[in-house]
């Protein structure tokens, strides 16, 4: 037999080695009667083919051996070194970039801050080195190689992106890149993203430059996300010193018993005498001009003294008054309102906020009703019911704000919860204890509306429970949520924030602080 055959038969029996004898050597049998060698296998190029060589094999078998010779094909002649292929070498370069490093791979970069992340600084995509046994580097990345799916398809011939044409285009462009490199390193990632802007709308509207930076902040976050799993997934457990020593038998309990006894009423004297001492401090950083303020101290005094505050409540039902007495970071009015005024002094009128804030959330409103929304949206979406009576001009409002919040991505820890929305809605007969009993307790503040979508008869703004200031319309209570936000800036969740910086870049039209990544995504898939 022609060894060249020998191959083909060995590919085969290495192949399907799990079936039964008799079916393998049925196989085997058909490809030695056509005398199909290794140069053969080449006109084997789709699946059809090979049905038609193997008419009574279960298309399962089918399936995995078309794939073992397609990886053949590729291997042995698409990859060989000719003129369009170079060898892996140090001084590989493509043509937009002037000097890299091939085998880097970026640090691993915390999701909590992807949103910031910055591409323009090559020397923070630096990482270790990792050996690659692959393929060699193209001079130009195949990006025909690439088997998009419908919604990627979609995405590069609409130029409207969404979550799902994303995660498509960045898998399959890794798995692409990972024939050539295991670990994709600075410079492949690079032609990968030059490659694809050039099809169809995948530069989504933006310019070359931007669009490279904005799929290759895609693919590099996707790339981390792997290599953070593939370390975990590595990283033996330890069992803690308390486990071993319980296991060992070498822990004795009952000292630890005593003196956590004996320790629990002076512990109790320290945290209520150190929980005044943090209440003192936040009055004398309140005694200061706003100007000279520590915002980030006030945050976190009141983040501290949050239980025993809660405590105080509890025993002493105090007055609105007397807790503004005691925290002056619950409600600075004199301040927030002197804020209001310069923020609506360098913005539109009311008016014009108004013109803009119904366009902005008419697209918001379309853009939930159409794309296959998620659980929590739907649920917003069943408690409320657009009717054809509504004469209220703020209700396209109060449903895109109160779908907002949802729309962003969100990594919130559990103690925040993910039911801190801008807003929300009350019956016009419910009290004010059943309003502080439904809130859960946050320190940031929410717009409380009272009333039906067809008429609003109150809205308020509230924090810590209590009542901060009331307001005549939406978009006032917008201005002074971000108001308060911009004057006391403590305890938001980010959710919240990214909410608030959506609101404050694309209605309130304040382009300064700037805004993340993900509340710039969102822009673009509503086309805003």
């Amino acid at each position: 037999m022609n060894s060249s055959v020998d191959i083909v038969i060995n590919l085969v029996r290495d192949t399907l080695h799990e079936i039964p004898e008799n079916d393998l050597e049925k196989i085997c049998k058909e490809f030695s009667d056509n005398k199909i060698d290794s140069s053969a296998l080449k006109c084997v190029n789709n699946f059809d083919t090979l049905t038609k060589i193997l008419p009574g094999v279960p298309f399962g078998h089918t399936l995995k051996l078309f794939g073992a010779i397609r990886e053949f094909n590729t291997s042995k002649d698409e990859f060989c070194e000719s003129d369009d292929t170079l060898p892996v070498t140090s001084d590989d370069s493509f043509s937009f970039i002037s000097t890299s490093t091939p085998n880097s791979i970026p640090t691993v970069i915390s999701e909590d801050c992807s949103d910031s992340l910055s591409i323009g600084n090559e020397s923070e995509l630096a990482g270790p080195s990792f050996e690659n046994a692959t393929h060699p580097i193209p001079n130009s990345f195949p990006i025909k190689s690439c088997q998009f799916g419908y919604h990627a398809k979609m995405l590069i011939n609409t130029g409207s992106l969404t979550d799902k044409g994303k995660r498509e285009i960045t898998s399959e462009m890794i798995r692409v890149m990972k024939n050539y490199e295991s670990h994709p390193g600075r410079l492949l990632r690079r032609a990968a993203v030059s490659a694809l802007v050039t099809l169809g709308k995948a530069s989504l509207g933006l310019s070359d430059e931007e669009a490279k930076i904005f799929w290759l902040h895609k693919i590099t976050q996707k790339l981390n996300t792997q290599l953070k799993q593939i370390r975990k997934s590595q990283k033996e457990k330890k069992p803690s010193k308390r486990v071993s020593n319980n296991l060992s038998g070498l822990a004795n309990t009952s000292v630890a018993k005593c003196r956590k006894v004996s320790n629990t009423f002076e512990s109790h004297m320290e945290e209520n005498s150190l929980m005044e001492q943090h209440q003192m401090n936040l009055k004398q950083e309140f005694m200061k001009p706003i100007i000279l303020r520590n915002k980030q101290k006030i945050s976190e005094l009141m983040a501290q003294t949050f239980y025993f505050r809660q405590k105080y409540i509890a025993d002493n039902k105090p007055t609105p008054q007397t807790m503004t007495k005691e925290w002056p970071a619950i409600s600075t009015f004199n301040e927030l309102l002197r804020e209001m005024n310069r923020i609506q002094q360098i913005n539109p009128t009311l008016d014009k906020l108004q013109t803009n804030g119904e366009i902005l959330f008419d697209k918001v409103i379309a853009y939930v009703q159409k794309v296959q929304t998620g659980s929590k949206l739907k649920r917003i979406l069943k408690q409320i019911s657009i009717e054809d009576n509504i004469t209220n001009q703020d209700w396209k409002l109060v449903i895109g704000l109160w779908l907002l919040t949802n729309l962003l991505p969100n990594k919130t820890k559990k103690h925040f919860g993910l039911e801190r929305y801008l807003l929300d809605l009350y019956p016009t007969n419910t009290t004010y204890e059943d309003v502080k009993n439904e809130l859960p307790d946050r320190h940031q503040p929410v717009l409380i509306l009272f009333g039906t979508l067809v008429k609003i008869q109150k809205i308020c703004l509230m924090s810590e429970k209590n009542i901060v200031m009331q307001v005549d319309s939406i978009v006032q209570g917008v201005v002074a949520l971000l108001s308060y936000y911009y004057a006391i800036n403590y305890e938001y969740c980010p959710h919240v924030c990214k909410a608030l910086q959506f609101v404050q870049y694309f209605w309130l039209e304040i382009k300064k602080p700037p805004i993340v990544d993900s509340v710039k995504e969102l822009a673009m898939k509503l086309e805003f």
